[in-house]
């Protein structure tokens, strides 16, 4: 999942353009308070570049308020590489130092399981096949990101207390062309280590694709302050497991873990499938949280969630003022008109608003309820 970024030396324009609301009223309004707790605003697709070309100037303050007028109040920008948590940190300190977001922004620092091996070093070994290729640590890769969260969740060197979660790390097999399941492994075991050495108060943002059985394994695994020699008792880790597409069963065993005090995230990948609408139905209200992972995992129609009862995508879309665009078509015009211009195969964090109605959908019940458990969460 090669990814360009942008350059740290360019500064971020975050404030919203001169223009007429993005989103008109109509019987179908979104709630006023919406979380957002995984999107990765640091995609060069904000930027304008897909695959590597450009197609249209850089749109994030248009996207921001776009949410903003969905109903957002926050987003917790997510990382998942050394280069993109700084990043992601300088865009959330920024946005909070110029009052340029119309959207509180903050960020987790972390390593994706499919760029584990920033914090991998592979020693060949003597029949110089991969599978005898020895696994440990990267020292320095780990000490960058410790000393990332530390100055992150240290009030004196950053009261903006914009840094809000560990990750986004875990396991992913089902792209094992990027990492493999050894390397994964060892770099979150690192990664959860460090947030045992933070005494548990660093939540972490969890990844889990077709690894049920390892990622609960090393999940429930005791873990201990290695930092605080005084303390002898395992640390209580606390975090979401996002995008969560893994059943019921699944998340029934990972809200029992012991010492583990655990949340799921939901988006449109969650809820593809029947079992995923069913496993919304059945996490407690108070362990639930919403996502968009944009600008992945959008709601699509062909998805179980796409038509339920008292929801319909389509109707939806009509029902805001939503016009999807082909990002070869997109226009300046486009950024700065009333209208709610969405580009094709690009989710937004506006659409959470939509992940809830879906949700609300399938639980039966208002989209306030669901908005306002999911903020409080």
């Amino acid at each position: 999942m090669a990814r360009t970024t942008r350059s740290l030396s360019q500064p971020f324009n975050l404030s919203p353009r001169a223009h007429p609301s993005l989103l008109p009223s109509h019987l179908h309004q979104p709630p006023k308070h919406l979380t957002d707790i995984g999107a990765n605003l640091c995609d060069p697709m904000f930027q304008g570049c897909y695959g590597g070309k450009t197609y249209h100037e850089p749109d994030l303050s248009s996207v921001l308020l776009r949410a903003e007028r969905a109903g957002v109040g926050k987003i917790i920008v997510t990382a998942g590489s050394l280069p993109e948590s700084e990043e992601a940190l300088e865009m959330v300190v920024c946005s909070s130092s110029s009052s340029s977001s119309p959207v509180e922004l903050f960020c987790s620092a972390g390593v994706h399981p499919t760029r584990a091996g920033e914090l991998v070093v592979k020693k060949e070994g003597e029949g110089g096949s991969e599978e005898e290729e020895e696994r440990t640590l990267n020292a320095a890769a780990v000490t960058r990101l410790r000393s990332l969260l530390e100055k992150g969740f240290n009030k004196s060197s950053n009261p903006s207390g914009k840094l809000v979660a560990l990750g986004e790390t875990g396991l992913d097999y089902a792209r094992l062309q990027f990492s493999d399941p050894e390397t994964q492994k060892l770099a979150f075991d690192s990664q959860l280590d460090l947030a045992a050495e933070l005494g548990g108060r660093v939540p972490l943002f969890l990844h889990l694709r077709d690894a049920g059985e390892d990622f609960v394994s090393l999940l429930s695994k005791p873990r201990f302050n290695r930092a605080d020699p005084s303390s002898s008792s395992p640390v209580t880790l606390r975090g979401v497991v996002h995008s969560f597409d893994g059943g019921v069963e699944l998340m029934t065993r990972l809200l029992g873990l012991e010492n583990r005090d655990l949340f799921v995230g939901f988006n449109g990948c969650s809820l593809r499938e029947e079992s995923g609408l069913e496993a919304a139905r059945r996490v407690p209200l108070d362990r639930l949280l919403l996502e968009t992972d944009a600008p992945w995992c959008d709601l699509r129609p062909t998805h179980a969630s796409a038509v339920q009862n008292g929801f319909n995508l389509k109707d939806f879309d009509a029902a805001n003022g939503v016009v999807w665009k082909d990002k070869k078509k997109i226009s300046e015009d486009d950024f700065a008109s009333g209208k709610n211009v969405l580009i094709k195969g690009r989710n937004e964090p506006c659409r959470i608003a939509a992940v809830a109605a879906a949700v609300a959908a399938a639980r039966g019940c208002s989209v306030e309820e669901v908005a306002r458990a999911a903020w409080e969460n």
